[in-house]
Order: structure tokens, then C-alpha cells, then sequence
């Protein structure tokens, strides 16, 4: 009898578990959408100051035709102008974890704007976010687009 109780307590103690490490992992991956959407609108709105915490610093930024910048490079080019984020219309996101590490692909359309000159393009994206002793930062992004 008392080892069916224990064993009732386990399997009750085990799934409890899982499932809060389930909600975990949710509340998790909802936080860290919301950090990378949290990005781009300060990028689209210039806001330097909130978006400089959000960067690793050994930021890789690599654009869809190849372009690669620091993380001194894209908030310069954000400040001076050079690069313009105008509007982004998500289509998926998903979050993956590995650790201290998670990896965030989605696909979406980006309005940006490089010397002035408009351009839209929808891109298939994967961001690497690092949870250091300053929160979730990203530490690395790349974008191509999708094959058609």
C-alpha cells in the first residue's frame, strides 16, 4: 500500500513538474517574441536607448544580400539613416531552446528603406538570442529569402 501511494505521489510529483516546466517554456518563448518584436519597433522608431540593452556585444547581423554589421555598425546606421526599418508584418515566429540560448526563426515582410531607396521584401529570419547576466540579448541574426 505504501508503495502504491509513493508511486501515485510520483507520477503526480513528475507531471506537476512537467507541466510547470511546460508553462515555463511558454511564458518563455511569449517573453522572448516579444523582445524580438520589441526590437524591430526600435529599430522602425529609432529608439536607440531601448534598443542598445536588447544587443549583444558581439552583436553579427547579417542582412539578406549578404551584408554583415557589428552592433556598432547597425545602431549607427540606424541613427544616421543610412538603414531605415519602416514596417514589419510578422507571418510565423518560433522559438526554440538550448540552454542559455534560444533561437528564434520566423518569416515575415519587411518595409525598409537603404540610401532612401524603398524596398519590401518578405524574409525568412533566424535570431540567436543569449541569456547573459544583462537578460535575453541577441547575439547573432541572419535573413534570406524564401525559396519561392
Amino acid at each position: 500500500m505504501k508503495n502504491s501511494l509513493l508511486c501515485i505521489w510520483f507520477v503526480f510529483f513528475l507531471s506537476g513538474s512537467i507541466f510547470t516546466q511546460g508553462i515555463a517554456n511558454d511564458q518563455e518563448s511569449q517573453l522572448l517574441i516579444e523582445l524580438h518584436q520589441k526590437k524591430f519597433d526600435y529599430m522602425i522608431s529609432v529608439e536607440l536607448d531601448s534598443l542598445v540593452p536588447l544587443l549583444h556585444p558581439e552583436l553579427q547581423y547579417i542582412h539578406s544580400n549578404g551584408w554583415v554589421e557589428d552592433k556598432n555598425e547597425v545602431l549607427d546606421n540606424l541613427k544616421s539613416g543610412y538603414l531605415s526599418y519602416n514596417e514589419l508584418k510578422y507571418k510565423e515566429a518560433e522559438v526554440r531552446f538550448f540552454g542559455e540560448t534560444a533561437i528564434i526563426t520566423g518569416l515575415a515582410e519587411f518595409s525598409v528603406a537603404l540610401e532612401g531607396r524603398q524596398i519590401v521584401l518578405d524574409l525568412l529570419y533566424s535570431e540567436t538570442w543569449y541569456q547573459s547576466e544583462n537578460g535575453w540579448q541577441l547575439i547573432h541574426r541572419h535573413a534570406c529569402r524564401p525559396l519561392e
